[in-house]
């Protein structure tokens, strides 16, 4: 059996091409969206906000030290509040956590958790106010 190829139309090619060129259009429109620096993580790569689980309590009370090592203060209140967090391949996560510290502040910590199980802060933000958002940074 002898198949033969039809050659597509210019106008049925460029059709074609459009969803690939809005996704490539798309994608660089989110990558500029989150930050001029090309380590920073797309947003919409990032969980919505939710509020701690027991398993990132834990785990941010494991790391207090390392966060007042950070942020360069004791801290005599230590509550995680809220959470957003990412994966890469479903093996590495990061985890930023919004930690009340007392009064109106807080402190926002950036927590990456290796495939191993190793974790380590690897940035703060202090001192925030209870009302600023959670954002990858």
């Amino acid at each position: 059996m002898i198949m033969s190829r039809r050659r597509r139309s210019s106008s049925s090619a460029q059709l074609e091409r459009q969803p690939l060129l809005l996704l490539l259009v798309n994608l660089r429109i989110s990558r500029t969206m989150g930050g001029s620096n090309s380590s920073t993580a797309v947003m919409s790569d990032w969980s919505p906000v939710k509020p701690v689980t027991p398993e990132v309590k834990r785990m941010c009370l494991e790391m207090k030290s390392q966060v007042e090592e950070s942020a360069g203060v004791n801290f005599a209140v230590y509550i995680p509040v809220d959470f957003i967090s990412t994966n890469e391949c479903g093996i590495n996560y990061t985890y930023v956590i919004k930690v009340d510290v007392g009064g109106e502040t807080c402190v926002h910590v950036k927590i990456f958790q290796a495939a191993g199980g190793e974790r380590n802060v690897q940035d703060t933000r202090y001192p925030k106010s209870n009302s600023d958002p959670l954002f990858p940074f």
